[in-house]
């Protein structure tokens, strides 16, 4: 049986998370080890809990000050580097469990997992995507469209954006600057559907000045996402 004076010093260390700040780490950590010392004494099994319970409630006290440090409205500016590492390993296996990520990162799975969530609420993950192999599901073909407007006012800028939406040809949009207001990225069965969307929807469409298209031989490199571990000098990302 423990001593209520090692009971009542094992409850108030667990209990208080203050006590973990800054310098008091490790003084907390020393009133901690006699208690899992004499939980240990003669008895195997309880020494493995004893020393359980001690790396729990660090690890629990480490994630709270964690998440105390960094709110939900995170920016860029604000992420350390386990953070970055985490966003990393994601955009190229977003299919990995908690605790596969947390070995990859260096973290334990109940840390990794809050700093998970916080990323997601946030923002800088906005979800999680399957890649599927076009060829295998008989789409051969894959196009950049140019497309020039008569008018660049605003509202008619406004006007084509909407319309692409609801075109699943086009699997991405961007307005850019130079003689080409719109390039189409789509996404096509073969060469005639491909330009048979250009002729009988997107060439009909009013404003439309001209369009001009490619269709891709090859794709020699297909990177999505953003390229952080060179621009948070991180290294390469472990596989």
């Amino acid at each position: 049986m423990l001593p209520d004076g090692a009971m009542h010093q094992l409850r108030f260390c667990c209990c208080r998370p203050q006590l973990f700040h800054d310098g008091e780490v490790f003084g907390a950590f020393v009133n901690l080890y006699p208690i899992a010392h004499f939980l240990c004494r003669d008895r195997p099994l309880s020494r493995w809990a004893a020393e359980g319970l001690m790396e729990m409630t660090f690890q629990g006290v480490r994630s709270q000050q964690d998440t105390a440090r960094k709110p939900d409205n995170i920016c860029s500016r604000d992420l350390d580097e386990l953070d970055t590492r985490i966003l990393c390993v994601l955009q190229d296996h977003a299919d990995l469990s908690n605790v596969e990520l947390a070995n990859r990162v260096g973290l334990t799975p109940p840390p990794c997992l809050r700093r998970v969530r916080r990323l997601e609420r946030s923002g800088h993950i906005r979800g999680y995507h399957a890649k599927l192999d076009a060829k295998m599901l008989g789409f051969d073909v894959v196009g950049f469209v140019f497309v020039a407007l008569h008018s660049q006012a605003h509202i008619d800028f406004i006007a084509f954006e909407k319309q692409v939406i609801h075109w699943p040809t086009v699997r991405e949009c961007y307005a850019v600057h130079g003689e080409t207001d719109f390039v189409l990225k789509c996404v096509a069965r073969n060469l005639t559907h491909f330009q048979r969307f250009i002729t009988e929807t997107l060439s009909k469409l009013p404003n439309i000045k001209s369009v001009k298209s490619a269709p891709a031989v090859r794709a020699s490199k297909e990177s999505p996402g953003v390229p952080l571990f060179e621009y948070a000098n991180l290294g390469e990302p472990t596989q």
